[in-house]
């Protein structure tokens, strides 16, 4: 996953009311929402 140009691993687990992808890295919860991210 890439958020502002930076590029981390994790494992999305689920999604906001708000249609944000929240994902586990490191521990830690990330809220990306859809113009924040670029799978490839």
């Amino acid at each position: 996953v890439y958020q502002n140009n930076t590029s981390f691993k994790g494992k999305a687990i689920d999604i906001d009311n708000n249609g944000n992808l929240i994902v586990l890295s490191n521990n830690k919860q990330i809220i990306l929402n859809s113009g924040e991210i670029t799978i490839r």
